[in-house]
């Protein structure tokens, strides 16, 4: 609890942040982290494909009649039972990519601040949380997510624009804060997204809008070699308002 209070002090007495400030630190830091975050996005292309293509029940039926491809817009090849475990699947599949992209994304979080604080950076920390602990408190966190973003969507459009900071930050969260509980974690990571709401949604607009303009003129490649600048706009919002001072005695260095 003494934990909690503390970051949740730190949140009550934040700064007033500058836009501009924060934009051009992350065009900085990208320069330097640009390479970890492209290997990021590509394991998580490759992850995504690999699961896809072993939870849906369109490519097995795909599989079994590779003699007979012109049954494969069939919809008769489906029937209700079919829809029933394609939903299924799909779920499974999009849970446990979720699951994976929290790891990932720790881990690439977890490199940006060590560049960040002029320590060698090191490829393999993108697995640092591939861990049981960490493991079972990022499926947690994923359908808690999950959940919550459902939940907004049936309450209409704003809600999910509201909460779409809090969800965004909850990753941050479990990253620089991994001894937090799941419920710790979400109570933090919304707790700041309120009180920074508009600054940070601004910065999430505009460097995913830059990210993609700039990705798309360099063709497909280009996006996921720019893809990773949308994270670190929110890497500075959590670093100018709670900071990393008090991870020292509770990280696994």
């Amino acid at each position: 609890m003494v934990r909690l209070d503390y970051l949740l002090k730190r949140i009550s007495e934040a700064p007033r942040l500058d836009f501009g400030t924060i934009f051009s630190d992350s065009i900085e830091l990208f320069k330097k982290t640009w390479v970890y975050g492209f290997l990021y996005y590509v394991i998580i292309l490759i992850i995504s494909l690999g699961i896809s293509f072993f939870t849906n029940p369109t490519y097995l039926v795909m599989i079994r009649n590779l003699e007979n491809p012109e049954i494969w817009s069939d919809p008769s090849v489906f029937d209700g039972s079919s829809v029933g475990l394609y939903l299924l699947m799909t779920f499974v599949g999009s849970f446990v990519t979720a699951s994976l992209s929290i790891l990932l994304l720790s881990g690439f979080l977890r490199i940006v601040r060590n560049i960040d604080h002029s320590q060698e950076p090191d490829a393999s920390d993108l697995f640092f949380y591939f861990k049981s602990d960490y493991i079972f408190k990022a499926m947690a966190l994923a359908v808690a997510t999950f959940g919550i973003a459902i939940l907004a969507l049936i309450l209409c459009v704003f809600p999910i624009i509201y909460v779409a900071v809090g969800l965004t930050l909850c990753t941050f969260v479990f990253a620089f804060n991994p001894d937090l509980t799941l419920g710790e974690i979400i109570k933090v990571a919304f707790t700041l997204g309120h009180k920074k709401w508009g600054i940070t949604m601004g910065l999430l607009i505009v460097a995913g809008l830059l990210s993609t303009i700039i990705g798309l003129l360099m063709c497909i490649v280009g996006i996921f070699l720019t893809a990773s600048f949308t994270v670190l706009p929110s890497y500075f919002v959590y670093k100018s308002v709670i900071g990393f001072d008090q991870i020292e005695n509770s990280e696994v260095q």
